[in-house]
């Protein structure tokens, strides 16, 4: 299990290598700091170029690492509203979404 400065430090790392990298079909993106650290993303529809963007912000995130460690990632693509899907760890990016109407 990672120290909060390990976590802090992994938050700050995975939103650098978001940079550039986020497009409108990304809905929410966490990470789980434990023995893996886990990255899990949400997409609104399934896209191969979000897919090829996760994959290089898994290798960036990679890149800044100072020991080794064991990394995974989940894709969920989903149109649920946000708050009914459950992201492990620490929430690094929530696109704004207009509430469902009758809400």
């Amino acid at each position: 299990m990672a120290t909060l400065d390990e976590e802090n430090q992994q938050a700050l790392w995975l939103i650098q290598a978001l940079l550039g990298a986020v497009s409108p079909n990304f809905r929410a993106v966490s990470i789980d700091c434990q023995d893996t650290i886990v990255l899990t993303f949400v997409l609104f529809e399934e896209s191969a170029e979000d897919r090829e963007e996760i994959e290089r912000t898994l290798s960036e995130l990679m890149a800044q690492q100072i020991r080794e460690g064991s990394f995974a990632t989940k894709v969920l693509v989903s149109t649920k509203r946000i708050d009914d899907i459950l992201l492990p760890g620490r929430l690094v990016f929530l696109r704004r979404e207009r509430a469902a109407s009758g809400s």
